[in-house]
């Protein structure tokens, strides 16, 4: 079936069972595994204990045991669409988490059928990465950053986001032990500094900051355990956010230009497009104005408590 007619979500087949199933009106087709679909949920419907449940268990295994993973919206759902999303084998997937081969082709064909589609960026990343991301109602699921990473890196970066492939030998004696567990920090803070950079938002500082945070963290340690031999990502990445002129209080007073530092204690801020056109040597007539603008003087305290009572 063609799949590059329309936008069809990755479950698309379970979905056109579950409306064949409702619907009164006879939806024939010729889609092996959608046809599945339709006498699993035939026969779910009519499971009425633990023993139905069982017995359909065992005559369709691999529809029940991709359902379950469905279902439960587990890591174990998550970790195997990033997986999907990754092109990373059945077989390969299979080894890595322990379920059949069968029962993974059954979970893409019915719930996850995205692979034939994984050169179509825009549907990836915003119908189907995106809806997961829109869905979330606080901080950005640690499965969201699986699925982009595992999709824009494979499967080798994904196997280190998830911590599942080893980053050295086991240590054998105590004095081993400090060097792995220091590896493993700088590992964890390349993979944290990695997904917040790409959830970061662009107009907040608060977000970048914490991210510059870790990066000088993982220099210094750098530093005291290479002996100042960084990587030329990590000196690429300290030139990177050395260049950003963000600064406040007296560090600004150093940094600043002289032009954009008359505006820092103004009573407004600039607009991004006025502050872009100073810091190019331009000029924006409309800032006098600005210059005139004065905040009100406070209260003396006297006046203050008497507007209290």
């Amino acid at each position: 079936m063609d799949m590059s007619s329309s936008p069809k979500s990755p479950s698309w087949r379970w979905d056109a069972a579950k409306s064949a199933i409702e619907s009164t009106c006879f939806c024939p087709t010729d889609d092996r595994a959608m046809l599945a679909a339709r006498r699993f949920l035939n026969r779910w419907a009519s499971c009425r204990s633990a023993f139905d449940l069982d017995l359909l268990a065992t005559q369709m295994p691999n529809v029940f045991g991709a359902f379950t993973i469905y279902d439960d919206e587990g890591v174990a759902r998550h970790a195997l669409e990033a997986r999907i999303l990754a092109n990373e084998s059945v077989h390969r997937i299979a080894a890595k988490t322990g379920f059949s081969s069968q029962v993974l082709q059954t979970y893409e064909d019915v719930f996850f059928d995205v692979r034939n589609r994984l050169t179509q960026v825009d549907f990836i990343l915003y119908q189907v990465i995106d809806q997961e991301f829109r869905g979330s109602q606080d901080r950005t699921p640690y499965f969201v950053c699986w699925k982009i990473f595992g999709y824009v890196g494979g499967e080798a970066v994904l196997d280190s986001l998830m911590n599942s492939a080893p980053i050295a030998r086991h240590p054998t004696n105590p004095d081993e032990v400090d060097a792995f567990l220091n590896q493993e920090t700088q590992r964890s803070l390349r993979q944290k500094m990695a997904q917040a950079a790409q959830m970061l938002d662009p107009g907040s500082r608060e977000q970048f900051q914490s991210i510059i945070m870790a990066m000088h963290q993982l220099v210094e340690e750098r530093k005291e355990n290479d002996g100042n031999r960084l990587d030329h990502l990590t000196t690429h990445v300290k030139a990177m956010l050395a260049e950003i002129p963000w600064a406040t209080g007296r560090e600004a007073e150093k940094t600043l230009d002289p032009t954009l530092l008359g505006y820092d204690e103004l009573a407004a801020e600039l607009r991004d497009d006025e502050l872009q056109q100073l810091g190019t040597g331009g000029k924006v007539p409309s800032l006098e104005e600005l210059k005139n603008l004065k905040m009100p003087l406070p209260k003396p305290k006297k006046a203050h408590l008497a507007d209290l009572e």
